[in-house]
């Protein structure tokens, strides 16, 4: 136990069961918390670590003043490689399978923070990086670490990433003007209505949700097996783990599957989590041999008009893509900040992954050595694929 000038004591937490002792404190503190998501309470972030612990060590660290709980930072430690370097990387949990990531504070942020960091700082060998992913940009740890740093840590932001949300603040009527938009939506479901008759319907009890999640898993399988980015779900552990979040969450309201159908036979699904009246879009899937008529598209309208009905008042639709704008149009930006103490080890990564960032931002401004950069991995991904086929 690491005591602070300011009478706040950190726990670090490195097994499972210590979480479980403290589960109702840790999802009490996240409905005052900054960043509100499902995919910071409790069960999202045990059971990601049960299904996902390979080569990590848990390194979650619990604030406490006096005897009450007041902050979370759901941590692991996870040993990898980065330039042939074997690397101690400290990350949030289940920060692979979530929008938004953060530490979990009730008040007093900056307080919190600075403990936080005190702690980090005393215990700077036990790490080499410090990678928080997905943190909203407006979060109070996002300005916390970009600029109340002492000088013994360096720390960069290594991307900013582009999301998409849509404020439910008026009605359908009037929400639905894009008239071009609306048109193109309207064909494409003409085009679907001529496989036969089409309904909606969200999962209302555990049966229907796990049996339509395996429809999930195939359908996101047939879509993303065939490109250079195959489906997440050709890994076991993660159809298990949501095949076990899932009934956890049900129960509290937290999650919702939603299923697009043609004659009983779903053609897409979205899967999406619920806080309050907030909705959080997690995943999509739908039938390719229904490309044509557009099946996602038709879904996400008739999911953004229910929710109109539904009284949601927020629909996140996390990272950007262009066709997200049929629906929403207000931005936000995550951030993923990397820090580094001063180190010899750390401080090589920090200036090589500096140096590699570099590179990379003026390569993209030169055409010609983009394109030959994207001829290379076209040619790399085609001979690999030769190797992979001339194996069997």
């Amino acid at each position: 136990m690491t005591k602070t000038k300011t009478e706040l004591g950190i726990e670090r937490a490195t097994d499972i069961e210590v979480l479980e002792r403290i589960k109702d404190d840790w999802n009490a503190l996240l409905e005052n918390n900054e960043t509100k998501t499902v995919e910071l309470t409790y069960e999202w972030q045990t059971t990601y670590w049960k299904h996902f612990n390979e080569n990590s060590k848990l390194f979650v660290l619990i604030v406490k003043e006096a005897d009450s709980i007041v902050a979370v930072a759901p941590l692991r430690l996870t040993y990898t490689k980065k330039f042939g370097l074997r690397v101690r990387t400290l990350e949030f949990i289940a920060a692979k399978e979530s929008n938004y990531q953060d530490f979990i504070i009730g008040d007093n942020k900056e307080r919190v923070l600075e403990c936080i960091l005190n702690y980090l700082i005393s215990n700077r060998k036990s790490w080499d990086i410090l990678s928080l992913t997905h943190i909203p940009e407006t979060s109070a740890t996002a300005h916390f670490f970009l600029n109340e740093l002492d000088g013994s840590l360096l720390c960069r932001v290594s991307s900013i990433e582009k999301c998409i949300f849509l404020k439910l603040d008026k009605t359908w009527k009037e929400y639905a003007t894009n008239s071009k938009a609306r048109a193109k939506i309207a064909y494409r479901m003409k085009r679907l209505q001529r496989y036969g008759e089409i309904n909606c319907s969200h999962c209302s009890n555990e049966e229907q949700f796990r049996s339509n999640l395996q429809a999930f898993f195939e359908l996101h399988r047939k879509r993303w097996n065939p490109t250079i980015t195959p489906s997440q779900f050709n890994d076991d552990r993660c159809c298990q783990f949501y095949l076990e979040i899932s009934p956890q969450l049900l129960p509290k309201e937290q999650v919702d599957l939603f299923v697009l159908s043609v004659e009983k036979s779903p053609v897409a699904l979205l899967y999406s989590f619920l806080l309050g009246r907030n909705c959080l879009i997690q995943l999509i899937a739908y039938d390719v041999e229904y490309s044509k008529a557009a099946p996602s598209l038709v879904m996400h309208e008739l999911f953004v008009k229910q929710a109109f009905a539904d009284g949601i008042e927020v629909i996140d639709f996390g990272h950007y893509y262009p066709y997200k704008e049929y629906w929403a149009n207000h931005f936000k930006n995550r951030l993923n900040i990397e820090v580094y103490p001063k180190r010899i080890l750390p401080c090589y990564v920090y200036v090589l992954t500096k140096v590699i960032a570099s590179l990379r931002t003026n390569l993209k401004r030169i055409a010609p050595l983009r394109q030959f950069v994207r001829y290379v991995r076209r040619r790399v991904r085609s001979f690999g694929n030769k190797s992979l086929m001339d194996s069997f």
